[in-house]
Order: C-alpha cells, then structure tokens, then sequence
C-alpha cells in the first residue's frame, strides 16, 4: 500500500544489512531501490548485493521495496551544461548499453515484484521542431514496451524540463507505446519538487497542480504522478548554474533575490487536494550533506505531522466459503498481514464454520502439499460468520474473497458488490463465459469497487518474467509452446468435483490456468483441437502468422493414484529456450526456468504465490489501479475452454 520510504542511495549504503542498519535509524520501513547494485551483482552470487541476498536480507528485516531507480551510463553532473550532454538517454554512443541495462532492470524489476522503476531521461527540447526531441520520444516508447512486456511502468523524474513541456511528451510516448506493445504500457511521472529548483524548470508546487490538473481533465487513469519525492532545494540566481540541495525542515530558506525552498505545507494540501495521497508513494530523498540518516529521519517526522493521512489503513478482508481454497486465501491473508503488506483478515464465513475452525489446527495439502508455516490459521480476533448475509452486513470488512462452488461464484461476487465490497473471486469465475460476463456488466456498475479474478498463475514465481522475455523478443520467433498440469481429482470436497455439471470438470477448473496464462502471453488462438475428454484434455492452438508455432495445453484429473502432481512449461524459440518443471519439494519451488541469453533466476519460494497475488491486488486497489488480471480476461479463457469443449464433441478444429 502506499506509504513513506527512503531513496537507498541517499543512505549510501555499503550493503543490504548497511542499509537495514540506516534505515532503522530514519524510522522508515520501506525503500525505493536502486537496482544497478543488483544488475551489476547478478552474476556473483559472492557480492553482498546479489539479488537473492538483497532480497531476503531486506525481507527479514521487514523493509519493504516500493519502487526501483535505474541510472544511466555515462552522465556527468557536473554542471547543467554537462548533465544536459551526457544525462539519460540523449546521448547516441550510449543508447545501445542504456537499452541492453533497461532490459536488465526490466527483469529485475519483474523478480522483485515492482510496479515502478523510475530514471531521468535526459533533458527533453522545449521547441517541438527540435529533431533530437523526436529522437528521444521514440527511446522512450521503446522502453515503454519494453518495461510493460515485464508489467512494469516507466517513471520520469522531473526537473529538467518544464511541465508544459513533460505533459506534451508523455502525450505523445504513451500513444505511440500502446498503439505496438503487448500489453497495456505507460509513462508517469516520479515528481521532485526540489528537481524544479535546482534545475530552474518553474514553481514546484504550480508545476505539481498543472499535472495533477491535466491528469484529472484528459481522466488519465490512474493519475500521470505515479511517485513523489520528498526532496528540498533553493534555486540559484544565476543561469546555467545549479542551484543548492538542502535538509527538509519545516523552514523555508530564502536567497537575497526573495527565491525560496519548497514550501511543504502548500505542497502537501496540493497533494491532498488532488487526491493524491494515499495513492502513492511518498519518497524521501537526500543527495548532499555528511547527516544523511538524521537529514532523512527530519523528513520522515515532517512528513508524518504535515500528511498524517498518507498511510492508508490496512484493507480487512473476509473470506466467504472456508473449504481448501478459503482456507489457503486465509492464510495468505494472515501472513501478508505479519508482512505489513496492506491487509488483515477480519472475517471468516462458512455454514460449518464451527466445526472447521475446531480442526484447522490440522495440516490440509492440496495438489503441491502444505507450504512451511502454513499448517494452522490462527481465527483468534477474526469474526465467524455462518451465512454470506452476515458477513456482508459487517462493516468491519472491506474486501470479500469468494471461495465458494464455482457455481455459486457470481451470486456471490453480486451480493458482495451490493454490500460494498471490493471483490476477489477465485478460478473459475465461472463454467462459462456468458456468467462471466453479466458480471462484468454488474461491476461496472459499481465503479469505486474492484472486482478481479484470483487467476495465480500470474503472479506464479518466474511466470510472469518468462512472459515478458518471451513478449519483449528475447527468444526470438517462438517455436513451441507447451503447458501441462496433471494430478488426481481435488479431494478436499469430491462430491462437488465429481459433478461436472457444478465443477465444470478437469477442462475448466484445473485446464483453465493454463489457457489464461496461453491468452495473456500469445493472445486470443484462431482455432483450437481438442483430444480426449473433460477430465483429461490436451489441445492443440493455431495463431495468425507466417511462423510456424506448435502450442499444445493438456489438463487432467486421471493421473494413477499415488502419482505427484505436475506443472510444467515449455518454451523453445529461435534464440533460447524456457523450461518450468514443478513436481519437487518444497511445496512451492521455483522449478527450473532457463531463459535465453540470462543467468540463472532466483526466486522467494518463502512467499506463496497466493500471497504475492493477495499482496498484488491489495495494492491495486489502494492505488486505484488496474490489477493483474481483469473479469474481461476471465471471460476470454472461458470463451476458449468452450471452443475446446466443441471441439472435442464434434472431433474437429474449431475456430475461436
């Protein structure tokens, strides 16, 4: 959820623990991080920044990575007329390696689960006649693209360019990226009032009003100010000079001429006003002085007395239906909680709710088996409820995940929207498209709610990174695409499993994950032919275009007993390949992912990827925006499983 952190450069740590150790003395708890330390470690796993120890030491240290800051070779601050030479990607002689390192941080971004990275592109002609300015809008459309095939978005920091000037190119990077990405890409803006001062580009908190304004007035959504920085600086009277960083305090400085430092009461009622707290991140940073720890811990405290409402409260989430998979929601509920992740479980609500909250100290295992620490739900403090009307007539629950019969999953998700709910509804929406679909419609009509699918396989470890190399082209044209995931029918409710009728069988429950991961990265099949039967399927998918690609999924529910459950994928392109094999303990291993032309990728098995989902969607609703996957997305896959299911009666290709 948006909160207060630190930029990891201002603290100048020499390593992870380093800035654990800084940061406990800021009274800060979260970090924007800058990520070349990580690019430049990741193929030693001796350095103290390899991304396996960074991450788990800033983990266990409850530090949480907000954001992440990407920097360019070759620039040099030494004056403006120096930066403005050298600086971001203006520069032709380093495109080439600032490109290949964007593609790197892209990656590290998608490991480390962030939303944002941010980087200064250099400064932007103000004249639009200007041919470099056209040269530096189409770099930044290029790495739009590319940061979104990973589902990252691009932050400019400001300052060397006014905002007239910044509003008119994000125009026109946004339109040209979404007119060719896979995916939905964007620029927004990591706004630094003290940026606007030392480079002389206008009034912090007038440019700060005229983008927040023209977010509001083109309804750009979410807003085009994506993060803050809390930074301070007065300007300098003279031009082409720089002006001079300094601590945030509460007093402004004055020069002689009558210019001043940012006056941060004003600054925060423009973020306020613009309903712009509580959705972001709020970053302090620090590039000057030998008190930087106590610099940045003045900051926090100004920060927490001025916007004392930035920090939203956690999201409380009730759990309806408390079979296996309510009872593993529950749990991801409960220890992204400990993680401080934005949510606490409030409710439970099941008509035997008595009886399962006697046992839940019992170990349940579904197809991967039980995760470490995940044996028992502790209900001390969360409400219990027998029926849905009850726990939705609770004003002590802001989030309702469904994790009843599938058949029951839109009554639900409608009751749940009616009560004011936001809504996770888990796989399979539905056993058809049609019930997917009037969903949709009734969402709609509830536009402050969200309502999202639970479609984990997309916040599966290392699924999401194999999606971007294979969307950004690493591979080159793909040659194979295979899925499969195979094991024995649920045995946690069989005689729901058993009626095909309610479940939809092994084609629509187990099936269905792979056919939305296949749509979310190859996008909608012409046709498909299907082999076997609902319970054990394996279908064959043809794509418009001129290169030859074999895709097969197979699903099944008819594995001989005594079997392991499988989840493997495979990916063979012209350049590399990915292999994905999960099968092995622990419960949820990262399997083994080879990526073309990367090294070896590591993954925090410690987190559930039903945790990472939880976290993920929290998140989107705190910021208001769109989440990983959408009903519209839900009702796709639906749409082609029943191209499947006519496939297979008819014994024919059928088009999608």
């Amino acid at each position: 959820m948006p909160t207060l952190a630190v930029c990891s450069w201002s603290l100048e740590p020499t390593s992870p623990e380093d800035l654990v150790a800084k940061l406990r003395a800021t009274s800060v708890r979260a970090v924007q991080l800058a990520l070349g330390p990580l690019v430049d470690a990741r193929d030693n796993p001796d350095s103290p920044w390899h991304v396996a120890r960074a991450r788990k030491t800033l983990a266990d240290a409850g530090i949480r990575i907000v954001s992440g800051m990407m920097a360019t070779v070759g620039e040099d601050y030494t004056s403006l007329a120096s930066i403005r030479e050298t600086g971001g990607i203006v520069p032709d002689r380093h495109w080439a390696t600032n490109l290949d390192r964007a593609r790197m941080h892209a990656r590290l971004a998608c490991e480390l689960g962030l939303r944002l990275v941010t980087f200064h592109a250099g400064f932007v002609p103000h004249d639009r006649t200007d041919p470099l300015r056209g040269v530096l809008i189409e770099r930044l459309r290029i790495l739009a693209r590319l940061f979104a095939c990973y589902g990252v978005t691009l932050g400019l920091e400001t300052g060397q360019e006014r905002a007239a000037t910044l509003l008119d190119v994000l125009a026109d990077v946004n339109e040209g990226a979404k007119s060719q990405a896979a995916g939905d890409p964007s620029v927004r803006i990591n706004f630094d009032p003290a940026n606007m001062l030392l480079y002389g580009m206008g009034d912090p908190i007038a440019s700060l009003r005229a983008i927040a304004e023209a977010s509001r007035s083109h309804r750009a959504s979410p807003s085009l100010i994506a993060q803050v920085h809390i930074k301070d600086a007065v300007p300098s009277d003279q031009p082409e000079q720089w002006g001079s960083e300094i601590a945030v305090s509460p007093a402004r400085t004055h020069t002689a001429d009558g210019r001043a430092s940012v006056d941060w009461p004003a600054f925060f009622a423009a973020l306020r006003e613009h309903d712009l707290l509580g959705r972001i991140d709020l970053v302090i940073e620090r590039e000057a002085g030998h008190s930087r720890v106590a610099d940045v811990a003045a900051a926090a405290a100004l920060v927490r007395s001025l916007a004392p409402d930035h920090e939203a409260k956690p999201l409380r989430i009730g759990v309806l239906g408390m079979g296996f998979m309510g009872q593993t929601h529950a749990r991801a509920a409960i220890r992204a909680h400990a993680a401080s992740a934005g949510c606490t479980l409030a409710a439970v609500c099941d008509p035997r709710i008595a009886e399962i909250a006697s046992r839940l100290g019992q170990t349940a295992t579904g197809n991967l088996g039980a995760a470490a620490g995940d044996a028992s739900i502790d209900l001390a403090g969360v409400r219990l409820a027998q029926n849905p009307g009850e726990l939705l007539r609770g004003d002590d629950v802001d989030l309702i995940i469904v994790a009843t019969p599938t058949d029951t999953h839109v009554d639900c998700a409608r009751a749940a929207l009616d009560a004011g709910k936001h809504v996770i509804v888990e796989k399979p929406v539905a056993t058809a498209r049609a019930p997917i679909h009037a969903l949709q419609r009734y969402a709609a009509q509830h536009p402050t709610l969200a309502c999202v699918p639970a479609m984990v396989m997309r916040w599966w470890p290392g699924w999401a990174l194999a999606r971007g190399v294979i969307l950004e082209g690493a591979l080159g044209a793909i040659r194979e695409f295979t899925l499969e995931r195979m094991g024995q029918p649920p045995t946690w409710s069989r005689e729901f499993y058993a009626n095909a009728l309610r479940s939809g069988g092994a084609i629509v429950d187990l099936h269905v994950h792979d056919v939305d991961f296949l749509c979310w990265t190859l996008g909608m099949p012409q046709s498909v032919r299907s082999t076997g039967t609902i319970q054990h399927v394996r279908t064959a998918y043809q794509f418009a275009g001129t290169s030859p690609l074999d895709a097969h999924a197979a699903g099944s529910w008819e594995l001989p007993e005594g079997e392991r459950f499988r989840m493997r994928m495979k990916v063979v392109g012209e350049h590399g390949a990915i292999q994905f094999d999960l099968g092995h303990d622990p419960a949820f291993p990262a399997g083994v992912c080879k990526l073309g032309g990367m090294s070896a990728v590591s993954y925090d098995t410690a987190l559930s990827p039903y945790e990472l989902q939880l976290r993920d969607i929290v998140d989107s609703i705190s910021r208001g925006l769109p989440a990983r996957c959408s009903l519209e997305q839900a009702a796709v896959a639906a749409g082609v499983i029943e191209r499947e299911q006519e496939s297979l009666l008819v014994g024919r290709e059928v088009n999608v």
